[in-house]
């Protein structure tokens, strides 16, 4: 799917992929995680998403707290389902460019 920024050519493709991150993005925020950064390399495309003690290293009290790998485990386990969700309906919109994708 990433590999597909690097082939637009017109707005509407444009306009699709920055659904589909803005989508990603969104459910990322929904999870109370954080998007780290999207890195692309040759072939090699990452989405990289974290907790929120990794993006608040110098939040000092949230540092001191115990870390609540429980809870971040079970958010990231769902969050990954989610964005898998998200990518392969605008996959399968693909064949059907015509069609105004949503997720």
């Amino acid at each position: 799917f990433c590999m597909m920024q690097y082939e637009v050519s017109t707005l509407q493709d444009f306009e699709f992929i920055n659904a589909v991150f803005r989508a990603l993005d969104e459910a990322v925020e929904c999870a109370g995680l954080f998007k780290y950064q999207h890195v692309s390399s040759g072939n090699t495309h990452n989405y990289i998403v974290t907790c929120p003690r990794v993006c608040n290293l110098f939040d000092f009290e949230l540092q001191n707290e115990e870390y609540p790998y429980e809870s971040y485990y079970r958010e990231m386990l769902a969050l990954g389902f989610e964005l898998q969700r998200i990518v392969a309906e605008a996959i399968a919109q693909v064949s059907a460019p015509q069609t105004t994708w949503a997720p």
